[in-house]
């Protein structure tokens, strides 16, 4: 699950802001172990929706935002509450982990370490997320076409995941990881008034230079 943490720039890469660049790989560490724990207990899949569901509540609701990323909890305090308040509706090994993040001081990451446990749970399938965004639902096979046609490209098993964004217009925007192909009316709009400027500016600029020209020619 993911929140907007990331920032698009015109070339279609997307850029992630400093202190998240830094966390994720620590995060990634928490993750890895969490997931062979998981592996050997046949549980990665259930942690894997355990951890989406925690981090949906902890982000819709701003209490348990702050209890998990602010450091003016204590972490005894925090200790005690994850206990009451998650001991035996959570996975032991899930629980567990968030304690160790805890100890560590490291809770704050918990929208990246969810982040990190999906990726690297797909890793270990050879599956990829790609994410799709229109104005509407995929008609008909289209989403089909689109995941066998991501399949070949890649050469993993795509998990598709649609979006809704009406300023696209029409057409899509299709995210792979770090990479935005976008193919929304939106877009192409810009590009034509970025084209047509790019043009003015051009005449403006011969015209400016032609009468230049003829002053000197004058003098």
């Amino acid at each position: 699950m993911k929140y907007g943490r990331g920032m698009p720039c015109p070339c279609g890469i997307w850029f992630l802001p400093m202190a998240q660049m830094e966390a994720q790989p620590i995060a990634r560490v928490y993750a890895e172990a969490l997931l062979e724990l998981a592996q050997v207990k046949g549980e990665a899949t259930t942690i894997e929706h355990e951890l989406t569901a925690l981090v949906g509540l902890v982000h819709g609701d701003g209490d348990l935002h702050t209890f998990f990323t602010s450091r003016t909890v204590d972490d005894d305090d925090r200790r005690t509450s994850l206990e009451k308040m998650f001991r035996g509706r959570l996975s032991d090994l899930l629980l567990n982990t968030l304690q160790v993040m805890n100890n560590k001081d490291r809770t704050e990451l918990i929208y990246e370490f969810e982040e990190q446990y999906r990726s690297v749970l797909h890793e270990s399938e050879n599956v990829i997320e790609v994410h799709v965004t229109t104005v509407e639902p995929l008609v008909g096979d289209l989403n089909l076409q689109l995941v066998r046609l991501m399949e070949e490209k890649t050469g993993k098993k795509v998990l598709l995941i649609e979006h809704r964004d009406p300023s696209v217009l029409g057409g899509m925007i299709v995210r792979v990881g770090d990479q935005k192909i976008d193919l929304s009316a939106a877009c192409q709009l810009r590009r034509m008034f970025t084209a047509i400027l790019d043009h003015a500016s051009r005449h403006i600029h011969a015209g400016s230079t032609m009468v230049e020209g003829e002053l000197a020619g004058s003098i």
